[in-house]
């Protein structure tokens, strides 16, 4: 799957308050149901601290990964900010590829 594949999923994903209604619409199949259950649930919860931190990155490495200051996740992490949206798209497209 393509990140802009990923990218619209996410999106339609947003729009859905159920995910039995989700997954119906988008036609699960056992084969897709794991990613389209992935997607629903990083659309409705993790922050990218949260996944930052369930891939063990540090927050030296993350910043280097989005060519952003250490200073700037660090803000992140205390919630000072919020890192925008691309970075929480990203963030969870390379932990799917690394699940799936």
């Amino acid at each position: 799957m393509t990140y802009e594949a990923f990218h619209a999923l996410l999106r339609t994903a947003e729009t859905y308050k159920d995910i039995e209604e989700f997954l119906a619409a988008q036609e699960a199949t056992q084969e897709n149901e794991p990613l389209l259950r992935f997607s629903y649930i990083y659309a409705h919860a993790p922050s990218p601290t949260t996944v930052r931190k369930l891939l063990a990155l540090t927050p030296e490495r993350f910043a280097a990964m989005f060519s952003v200051p250490e200073r700037t996740v660090e803000s992140w992490d205390a919630g000072q900010s919020a890192p925008p949206r691309y970075v929480s798209d990203a963030l969870a497209y390379a932990a799917l590829t690394h699940l799936i």
